[in-house]
């Protein structure tokens, strides 16, 4: 579906959005609003935007805030986003504005060719990071199934349609989820996924940190984020070549 022409406002907060995390995110999209109404803002839309496809949102200058992968950035897609900042994640343990991946397979000790399923080929969790940990444990890929999450990826494995895959770490805890396959190892901690808006939306992105550092402060606890970290796109520079 694509988004028509009009000023409307969009907001989304597509990356952990499930069953178990809607209610808090519509509850921390209501923080920023009302942050962002309180200095002047109008014509918010007062719910998050589900229905239209993620890449078609980046694309509208009405985009205000959602989230991508650092490689997203740099698609055609992603060509209009400015990153507004990183999120720190309560239940990881690395650097602030920080994530990592957990690496799972149906082999203990896989050596190759694999066949990989992969949730996005511009997801940094679920693709990049696969890959730069097989590469450094010297195995080979021999097929990339897109999976369209991570949650199909480890289904493809619980099917033996695959061998291994990269599972985002704060997804697997977000969906509490009991992983009964051997973890062969954890990815390099990288940038986490920023929360970005159009850079033609009209909305000073400082504005747009102020309302995101207040939902943080009131509404963070639930949706597992402790904090903000500033951030560009020089944070992701590194992944320009990776699409």
């Amino acid at each position: 579906m694509n988004i028509p022409e009009s000023p409307q406002y969009i907001a989304s907060l597509p990356w952990y959005d499930h069953d178990k995390t809607r209610l808090a995110l519509d509850q921390f999209w209501h923080a920023v609003a009302q942050y962002l109404q309180s200095h002047g803002i109008d014509g918010l839309p007062p719910e998050l935007q589900r229905l239209v496809d993620i890449k078609s949102q980046w694309r509208s200058c009405g985009l205000i805030l959602s989230q991508c992968c650092g490689p997203d950035l740099f698609t055609p897609e992603g060509a209009g986003l400015e990153v507004i900042a990183r999120p720190s994640f309560a239940d990881l343990s690395c650097e602030a504005g920080c994530y990592y991946s957990v690496i799972v397979g149906n082999l203990t000790k896989p050596h190759g060719p694999v066949r990989a399923a992969v949730n996005s080929l511009s997801s940094r969790s679920g693709h990049f990071a696969l890959r730069d940990w097989l590469q450094s444990s010297g195995i080979e890929i021999s097929s990339v199934q897109v999976s369209g999450s991570h949650m199909d990826s480890l289904r493809m494995l619980a099917q033996k349609q695959a061998d291994i895959a990269a599972i985002d770490a704060h997804t697997i805890n977000q969906y509490q989820l009991s992983i009964d396959l051997p973890v062969l190892g954890i990815s390099e901690p990288a940038p986490a996924p920023p929360f970005v808006c159009h850079q033609d939306s009209g909305i000073d992105s400082g504005l747009l940190s102020d309302a995101l550092t207040h939902a943080v402060e009131v509404r963070g606890e639930a949706i597992g984020v402790t904090g903000l970290v500033a951030a560009d796109r020089a944070d992701f520079s590194h992944m320009q070549d990776a699409n």
